[in-house]
């Protein structure tokens, strides 16, 4: 007669004997929590390197469509929704910032023809009117939020205030 084993992964095989392996969660299951170190890592890449327009973007367009953005810079595909926002982002990207496909394509660890395949999509996209306003009012924010404020120019002097 053959032994158990005297570890035991839980009722299962204190009843029965056999070992139950456990359960792998789903990653894409919503109440788990990607990993934040390679969003946070892009981000903070961005910003050391003077590119805060980028991640200011990023995070605009992340919490206007409810998406974490360690789920915007996820190495997968995901599911759509997550998937449309980040062609939503490489769009305004490319568009708002001007910033070329490849540069694009590096900011989210993607390929640059996978970028202008993102740009194609969005711009098929804009026929909608719905979406086209969704666009402009992100293109708005992220001008806005990017461009520093103007400096005024003082008349009496001809010079500027802030100089």
């Amino acid at each position: 007669m053959q032994k158990l084993k005297s570890f035991s992964s839980g009722p299962a095989e204190a009843v029965t004997g056999i070992r139950v392996p456990p359960q792998k969660r789903d990653a894409t299951a919503p109440d788990e929590q990607l990993p934040v170190s390679r969003a946070q890592k892009d981000l903070s890449r961005a910003d050391r390197l003077g590119d805060h327009g980028a991640s200011i973007l990023a995070r605009i367009v992340a919490r206007a469509h409810q998406v974490s953005v360690t789920e915007l810079f996820h190495h997968t595909r995901s599911r759509a929704p997550i998937a449309h926002t980040r062609q939503m982002a490489m769009y305004l990207m490319h568009v708002v910032l001007g910033r070329s496909l490849t540069q694009v394509g590096q900011f989210f660890r993607r390929d640059r023809t996978t970028v202008a395949h993102a740009c194609s999509r969005i711009e098929d996209l804009r026929d909608v009117p719905e979406f086209d306003e969704e666009l402009n009012r992100l293109e708005e924010e992220i001008i806005r939020k990017t461009t520093p404020p103007e400096r005024k120019s003082c008349p009496a002097t001809g010079t500027r205030a802030n100089d």
